[in-house]
């Protein structure tokens, strides 16, 4: 099993909680990780590192060393793509913000505000990328410059929810709600 599924499933079930087994699958992931402070691409390492951050403080030289890695990796716009090669991306860019507080730079969140302030602006609009950008804000408790990109976001979000409560990348979908989405 791939780390990152791991590690999703322990950073979202388990946080603020202790895991039962929580050294099985701290050892598991921490065989994956690569010389160079990483796992397999940035999104790995970040849910890697949050996982190892919920597991304990004994893990911090680990979670040092993805933070690093997570850093090198950082576009010099100020956001994640999935390698240092790819573009920065949104939702790359706000898990890492909404994960791993340690990752806070201006520059960041100024490329996020920006990234999607025009994506609220395309015919098209996603809203995965809506709800991980507030869930970055939020963590981090930080107001966008333009204050009321969180109202246009949130009024955006309400106006795409599909009748069964659920949402999809956009309202009218073909695969309709979607666990990512509606997550």
């Amino acid at each position: 099993m791939e780390p990152k599924r791991i590690c999703r499933i322990t950073s979202i079930a388990y946080s603020n909680q202790k895991v039962e087994h929580a050294q099985k699958v701290a050892s598991f992931i921490l065989k994956k990780q690569l010389k160079d402070g990483g796992w397999s691409d940035t999104e790995e390492t970040i849910w890697c590192a949050k996982a190892l951050c919920n597991f304990g403080g004994h893990y911090l030289p680990k979670i040092n060393d993805a933070l690093k890695w997570l850093k090198s990796m950082q576009h010099p716009s100020g956001g994640w793509g999935l390698t240092n090669r790819d573009m920065p991306r949104i939702p790359t860019t706000s898990l890492a913000l909404a994960l791993l507080p340690q990752l806070f730079c201006e520059s960041a969140f100024s490329w996020l505000e920006n990234e999607w302030a025009k994506d609220m602006k395309a015919k098209v609009k996603l809203t995965y990328k809506g709800g991980l950008t507030l869930m970055a804000f939020g963590r981090n408790a930080i107001q966008p410059k333009n204050p009321s990109l969180i109202e246009q976001t949130l009024t955006y979000l309400a106006a795409e929810q599909i009748d069964d409560g659920g949402f999809g990348p956009w309202k009218n979908h073909p695969i309709g709600s979607d666990p990512w989405s509606t997550g």
